[in-house]
């Protein structure tokens, strides 16, 4: 199982730009829930290693079961709470194997290559 943060920020979305085996594409904050870990405390962990900031998880938001991992992804609503917004230190930023994250936010996320598709009907309304 994975989850994925949705942060709303007041000029856009938080999101990864990412470049990876010759893909572009964006998509949301999150990885994979460990042994023993709610998905809860394990977004709060992710958002932390890959974004540096502690995050308020709210609100389940969507759930699909069928992404490009081929497993059950949850979206929740998260605030930040502290910390400094691009100072993670997640495996994956050191690995040059996955590819080149660029965090940015993302105004009009209709216009983009969002992953997984479904998502952007939804951050649409929220």
């Amino acid at each position: 199982m994975r989850v994925s943060a949705v942060i709303k920020t007041k000029k856009g979305y938080l999101l990864f730009h990412r470049f990876w085996k010759g893909n572009e594409y964006y998509c949301t904050p999150g990885g994979h829930v460990e042994k023993e870990e709610k998905p809860k405390d394990a977004l709060v962990r992710e958002c932390f290693e890959e974004l540096g900031v502690k995050v308020k998880v709210g609100k389940k938001i969507f759930e699909i079961e069928n992404n490009c991992y081929n497993e059950k992804e949850i979206f929740y609503e998260c605030s930040i709470l502290e910390g400094i917004l691009g100072d993670g230190k997640g495996e994956e930023f050191k690995d040059k194997k996955n590819g080149k994250y660029n965090l940015e936010i993302v105004k009009n996320v209709s216009k983009i290559n969002l992953l997984p598709e479904k998502i952007k009907l939804i951050l649409g309304r929220i």
